[in-house]
Protein backbone atom coordinates (compact mmCIF):
# COMPACT_ATOMS: atom_id res chain seq x y z
CA UNK A 1 0.00 0.00 0.00
CA UNK A 2 1.28 3.44 -0.91
CA UNK A 3 0.39 6.50 1.16
CA UNK A 4 1.28 9.95 -0.15
CA UNK A 5 2.32 12.32 2.64
CA UNK A 6 3.65 15.82 3.00
CA UNK A 7 6.52 16.63 5.31
CA UNK A 8 9.76 14.78 5.87
CA UNK A 9 10.71 11.12 5.78
CA UNK A 10 12.02 11.71 9.32
CA UNK A 11 8.61 12.79 10.69
CA UNK A 12 7.13 9.38 11.53
CA UNK A 13 8.32 6.08 12.94
CA UNK A 14 8.92 3.30 10.43
CA UNK A 15 10.77 -0.01 10.12
CA UNK A 16 12.90 1.12 7.18
CA UNK A 17 13.96 4.66 6.31
CA UNK A 18 15.16 5.22 2.74
CA UNK A 19 17.62 8.07 2.18
CA UNK A 20 18.61 9.37 -1.25
CA UNK A 21 22.23 9.58 -2.32
CA UNK A 22 24.34 9.36 -5.44
CA UNK A 23 26.58 6.51 -6.49
CA UNK A 24 29.59 8.36 -5.05
CA UNK A 25 27.96 8.41 -1.60
CA UNK A 26 27.11 12.09 -1.87
CA UNK A 27 23.97 13.49 -0.29
CA UNK A 28 22.24 16.86 -0.45
CA UNK A 29 22.87 19.36 2.32
CA UNK A 30 19.38 18.72 3.73
CA UNK A 31 19.99 14.95 3.93
CA UNK A 32 23.46 15.56 5.40
CA UNK A 33 21.96 17.78 8.12
CA UNK A 34 19.34 15.14 8.96
CA UNK A 35 21.97 12.37 9.07
CA UNK A 36 24.11 14.42 11.45
CA UNK A 37 21.26 15.59 13.69
CA UNK A 38 19.90 12.04 14.00
CA UNK A 39 23.35 10.43 14.49
CA UNK A 40 22.92 8.12 11.52
CA UNK A 41 25.83 6.52 9.69
CA UNK A 42 26.87 8.08 6.39
CA UNK A 43 26.91 5.95 3.24
CA UNK A 44 30.33 4.75 2.24
CA UNK A 45 31.22 5.03 -1.42
CA UNK A 46 31.00 3.66 -3.94
CA UNK A 47 27.39 2.53 -4.20
CA UNK A 48 25.99 0.81 -7.25
CA UNK A 49 23.75 3.20 -9.17
CA UNK A 50 20.16 1.96 -9.00
CA UNK A 51 20.78 -0.13 -5.88
CA UNK A 52 20.23 0.27 -2.13
CA UNK A 53 22.75 -0.25 0.66
CA UNK A 54 20.87 -1.40 3.76
CA UNK A 55 22.12 -1.25 7.35
CA UNK A 56 20.91 -1.13 10.92
CA UNK A 57 20.09 2.39 12.05
CA UNK A 58 22.04 2.21 15.30
CA UNK A 59 20.54 4.34 18.06
CA UNK A 60 17.98 6.05 15.84
CA UNK A 61 14.66 5.46 17.61
CA UNK A 62 12.32 6.10 14.68
CA UNK A 63 13.56 3.24 12.49
CA UNK A 64 15.29 -0.12 12.85
CA UNK A 65 16.94 0.00 9.44
CA UNK A 66 18.06 2.57 6.91
CA UNK A 67 18.75 2.19 3.25
CA UNK A 68 20.85 4.48 1.11
CA UNK A 69 19.29 4.50 -2.34
CA UNK A 70 21.78 5.43 -5.06
CA UNK A 71 19.12 7.10 -7.16
CA UNK A 72 21.55 9.49 -8.86
CA UNK A 73 24.44 8.50 -11.11
CA UNK A 74 27.37 10.29 -9.48
CA UNK A 75 29.15 10.79 -12.81
CA UNK A 76 26.30 12.23 -14.88
CA UNK A 77 24.15 13.63 -12.03
CA UNK A 78 21.07 12.09 -13.64
CA UNK A 79 18.55 9.44 -12.76
CA UNK A 80 16.28 7.11 -14.71
CA UNK A 81 13.01 5.28 -14.29
CA UNK A 82 14.88 1.97 -14.59
CA UNK A 83 17.17 2.93 -11.68
CA UNK A 84 14.12 3.82 -9.56
CA UNK A 85 12.48 0.52 -10.52
CA UNK A 86 15.62 -1.39 -9.49
CA UNK A 87 15.70 0.48 -6.17
CA UNK A 88 12.01 -0.26 -5.56
CA UNK A 89 12.67 -3.96 -6.26
CA UNK A 90 15.56 -3.92 -3.76
CA UNK A 91 13.39 -2.27 -1.11
CA UNK A 92 10.56 -4.75 -1.60
CA UNK A 93 12.92 -7.74 -1.35
CA UNK A 94 14.52 -6.32 1.79
CA UNK A 95 11.11 -5.81 3.40
CA UNK A 96 10.18 -9.40 2.64
CA UNK A 97 13.49 -10.70 4.06
CA UNK A 98 13.36 -8.63 7.26
CA UNK A 99 9.59 -8.43 7.84
CA UNK A 100 9.57 -4.64 7.60
CA UNK A 101 5.99 -3.43 7.44
CA UNK A 102 6.38 0.36 7.20
CA UNK A 103 8.82 2.18 4.91
CA UNK A 104 9.36 5.95 4.66
CA UNK A 105 10.81 7.11 1.36
CA UNK A 106 11.07 10.27 -0.72
CA UNK A 107 10.37 10.70 -4.43
CA UNK A 108 13.77 9.32 -5.41
CA UNK A 109 15.36 10.89 -8.48
CA UNK A 110 12.87 13.74 -8.70
CA UNK A 111 15.21 16.39 -7.27
CA UNK A 112 18.79 16.32 -8.51
CA UNK A 113 17.95 13.51 -10.95
CA UNK A 114 15.27 15.67 -12.60
CA UNK A 115 12.74 12.86 -13.00
CA UNK A 116 9.07 13.74 -13.09
CA UNK A 117 7.47 13.14 -9.67
CA UNK A 118 4.52 11.57 -11.48
CA UNK A 119 6.83 9.10 -13.26
CA UNK A 120 8.46 8.15 -9.95
CA UNK A 121 5.05 7.63 -8.32
CA UNK A 122 4.01 5.46 -11.28
CA UNK A 123 7.10 3.28 -10.82
CA UNK A 124 6.37 3.02 -7.09
CA UNK A 125 2.75 2.06 -7.81
CA UNK A 126 3.83 -0.59 -10.30
CA UNK A 127 6.49 -2.20 -8.10
CA UNK A 128 5.36 -1.46 -4.54
CA UNK A 129 1.63 -0.87 -4.86
CA UNK A 130 0.46 -4.46 -4.52
CA UNK A 131 2.53 -5.24 -1.44
CA UNK A 132 1.08 -5.54 2.06
CA UNK A 133 3.93 -3.30 3.24
CA UNK A 134 2.94 0.33 3.88
CA UNK A 135 5.10 2.71 1.83
CA UNK A 136 4.86 6.29 3.09
CA UNK A 137 5.98 8.40 0.15
CA UNK A 138 6.85 11.91 1.21
CA UNK A 139 6.32 14.55 -1.45
CA UNK A 140 7.38 18.20 -1.35
CA UNK A 141 4.03 19.36 -2.72
CA UNK A 142 0.76 17.50 -2.08
CA UNK A 143 -0.59 18.63 -5.49
CA UNK A 144 1.79 16.06 -7.04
Amino acid sequence: MIKIKGGSIFDEKCDLLILPCDSNGGVTSWVENEIRSNSLPFPSAPLSYGKVRFMESGNYVKSNFIGYAASIDGETITSSNSAIRSIADDILRYCEDTNCSIVNLPLLGSGAGKLSPTDVLNVYAEVLGKSSVTFNVYVPDKRI
